[in-house]
């Protein structure tokens, strides 16, 4: 009997402990519900044909992605959470299911769901989630096929070394972003941004380019007149010149994917080269005639807000570039042009971009550029009071090159530093006769910026990947420079296309003649090796060089590295802010691009501005000295390492305790620590808390104590945004924002919408 009794003692006592080491278990693991996750982005094509610009993506804020999650057998659990690269993204309390995670950033993450209770925590499967934006993040390096001939020169974070890029150098130049010499370089600025009807309508681009007139008609069919689009989005979204970069989880870039074009390839090029500024070109030669309408604020104004949002869809941008070609007129379209009202209206919008600028760099955390890329004339800097307008800006860029060239019979340097001596005294500086019309010259057109105020250190100064030409030159005196030479009024009828035997309309071609009275500086290397006759000569004067065939009588004016470096010697002497070309496509073997890093002293070897490393030191917990915070369930929000007091006791935060992780002694999520040298504040709430409503638990937990609401806040507005931590009433009841929203109606957000009731 004795036996007997013993033996049921002892069934009973492992009985009990089985049952009770049952109940002391972790949850069981969550078992992830189905999701389509290949489609997650904040920009998204919506397709590859040529519609409205407008009509081509969607933006959104926000990325939402929502998760679900079942539990069939085990432990219940009492809270929930969804990390994200092992961070808390959202939590709950119950065993949850479903959850909705509101993504700002994109790239590849690691999404675990974690059931907790007071026993310790259990992670679901790891699900992988690749969210696209145009930053790039979601994006790996871009393969380079730089020419080997560009020397690598360390970048200074002080001076500029910069160049244009244009979005059609991917057709008959066969220039994609791969092949820019980028370490080279601190900013690269894109050609070019249109702008939409305005004044002119776009006439300009008309009369030299039809097809490019009525493609911009398209893009523009809707957009209100003076906002800014894409001209060819072919080109910048869909196009497969170059090799575009992987994704981070080691997958192609889809039909519609983000990351194809010349625009993806700038996405990942900024992930080869973090330190690279890229600036979108807005207007130029052939597309400044909607600027002379910003004499009207109202056209203004709808242009800075077509920028602010063009800047966060594209976000590897940098800022703006105004290329104003003229204020106060003198460009393509003569008809255009207000000497007296241009002015003002420019520093106006220089203004009101860096307003909008400034909105932009609280919101996003990061600096964005303004810069104006203007003529230097006399004429052109006589209109416009740059001293004024600099205030606002990052940089000028002075496009001190097309000084002359073949639209004129008389030749002359395009891109010289000082007159040459065929120029007179009185022409050169602009008295007597030429009384305030001073010789078009890099140094003159520094000069007038100088003394309207413009601090030298904004000042960037233009070199010319490119020769321009005439033919026929009949040279004064042995001296093809000051001369008459024919009038060369297309491509066809250059010299440069026939003495090469090349239409100079392939990239395969030797010519490398693109426009009338144009070459390319690597066209101008092909010149010399195919022409005996031709010779590089250089005018000390001016300082500039030039290409001299006295048997054809052809003449080339350009740059050269020995002219770009006298211009390096000419900025270092004045404090300049660096050299930039027109543009990175026409260079040859990377002389050009080599000479102006020469030119601003860098050194060569690779770029690298993020500075040693600082290891991330490990904080030893120390007895808690002071008043410590007290814990308020669903209130209080802690990191790792943090110390709260509750309860009498003080605890330290381990494992990202939710805001419902009670602390105690036996709980996964906090350590007790020692109250020492300080006294544990208690709250005393003005309202007795009430206790958070339960429903019937298997297990009856204590009650948690959540204060009595404050009713605050402003009326909600159907019409306005709301950041995250935004308070709002709808019906005397006090919602809470979890992150950015608009429209949506507090009163429907549900248990996993954006609003929270406080």
């Amino acid at each position: 009997m004795k036996n007997m009794l013993f033996k049921s003692t002892l069934a009973l006592a492992i009985s009990a402990s089985l049952s009770a080491s049952a109940l002391a278990a972790a949850p069981a693991a969550p078992a992830m519900g189905w999701a389509d996750y290949s489609n997650l982005g904040f920009v998204t094509i919506n397709t590859d044909a040529t519609v409205g610009y407008k009509s081509s993506y969607t933006r959104v804020d926000v990325v939402e992605v929502p998760v679900t999650w079942n539990v069939w057998a085990g432990e219940k659990a009492t809270s929930w959470q969804v990390l994200i690269n092992d961070e808390v993204a959202v939590e709950g309390q119950g065993q949850g299911g479903n959850a909705v995670i509101p993504f700002t950033k994109g790239g590849l993450k690691d999404m675990v769901v974690r059931l907790c209770n007071a026993d310790g925590c259990t992670d679901g499967p790891t699900t992988q989630l690749l969210i696209t934006d145009t930053d790039g993040s979601h994006l790996g390096k871009l393969p380079m096929t730089t020419d080997a001939a560009n020397t690598p020169y360390a970048q200074n974070p002080d001076q500029i070394v910069g160049t244009y890029f244009v979005e059609w150098g991917v057709y008959g130049r066969k220039f994609e972003v791969n092949d820019i010499p980028a370490n080279n370089l601190t900013h690269i600025i894109y050609g070019f941004i249109p702008i939409c009807g305005g004044t002119g309508d776009n006439q300009s681009l008309l009369d030299p380019n039809p097809s490019g007139h009525a493609l911009l008609k398209k893009v523009c069919a809707d957009s209100q007149d003076y906002e800014v689009v894409i001209h060819d989005s072919w080109a910048a979204l869909n196009s497969t010149y170059g090799e575009p970069a992987k994704q981070l989880d080691g997958t192609a870039v889809g039909s519609l994917g983000m990351g194809k074009g010349t625009y993806g390839g700038m996405m990942a090029l900024k992930n080869n080269y973090p330190h690279l500024k890229i600036v979108p070109s807005i207007g130029g030669w052939t597309l400044s005639d909607p600027f002379h309408g910003f004499v009207d604020k109202a056209n203004r104004d709808v242009f800075v807000a077509s920028t602010k949002e063009f800047l966060q869809t594209w976000k590897f941008y940098d800022g703006i570039d105004i290329d104003w070609e003229f204020p106060g007129g003198g460009g393509a379209n003569s008809s255009l042009g207000d000497p007296v009202n241009d002015g003002p209206a420019y520093i106006a919008l220089m203004q009101e971009l860096r307003a909008m600028l400034d909105e932009l760099e609280v919101k996003y955390n990061r600096k964005y550029e303004l810069t104006s890329a203007i003529g230097v004339g006399y004429d052109k800097l006589q209109d416009v009071d740059y001293g004024e307008a600099v205030q606002y800006m990052d940089n000028i860029f002075m496009m001190s090159y097309d000084f002359y060239g073949a639209w004129g019979p008389t030749t002359g340097h395009q891109t010289a530093i000082y007159c040459g001596a065929h120029v007179s005294a009185d022409k050169c500086d602009g008295v007597g006769e030429f009384a305030g019309k001073p010789e078009y010259t890099l140094d003159n057109a520094t000069k007038i910026l100088l003394a309207q105020g413009v601090p030298a250190n904004k000042l960037v100064v233009g070199a010319a990947m490119y020769a321009r030409g005439w033919k026929d030159v009949v040279a004064a005196d042995g001296n093809p420079i000051g001369s008459i030479g024919s009038h060369i009024d297309n491509p066809a009828d250059s010299p440069f296309n026939g003495s090469l035997g090349g239409s100079g309309t392939d990239v395969n071609e030797a010519a490398w003649a693109w426009e009338a009275g144009i070459m390319d500086y690597r066209g101008a290397l092909k010149f010399l090796e195919a022409n005996q006759n031709a010779v590089v000569s250089w005018d000390d004067v001016a300082k500039a060089s030039f290409i001299w065939d006295e048997v054809s009588r052809t003449l080339l004016t350009y740059d050269t590295p020995r002219s770009v470096l006298a211009k390096g010697e000419y900025l270092r002497s004045l404090g300049l802010g660096g050299i930039f070309s027109w543009e990175i496509d026409g260079d040859g073997n990377g002389e050009i691009l080599n000479a102006m890093n020469e030119a601003v002293l860098n050194p060569q070897g690779q770029t690298d501005w993020s500075g040693a490393a600082t290891p991330t030191p490990v904080v030893t917990p120390t007895p808690v000295v002071g008043d410590v915070t007290p814990f308020i369930a669903g209130t209080t929000k802690v990191s790792n390492g943090d110390v709260v007091s509750y309860d009498g006791s003080c605890f330290e935060a381990q494992n990202n305790p939710g805001v419902w992780e009670t602390p105690s002694a036996a709980s996964w999520f906090w350590n007790v620590v020692p109250c020492e040298g300080g006294s544990v504040v208690t709250p005393t709430p003005e309202v007795t808390p009430t206790p958070v409503v339960t429903v019937t638990p298997e297990v009856t937990p204590t009650p948690e104590v959540t204060p009595t609401p404050v009713v605050g806040g402003s009326t909600w507005d159907a019409s306005a945004v709301y950041n995250g931590g935004d308070e709002v009433t709808v019906n005397g009841v006090t919602y809470r924002a979890g992150w950015w929203t608009q429209g949506q109606d507090p009163e429907q957000s549900g248990e996993w919408g954006v609003w929270k009731k406080v």
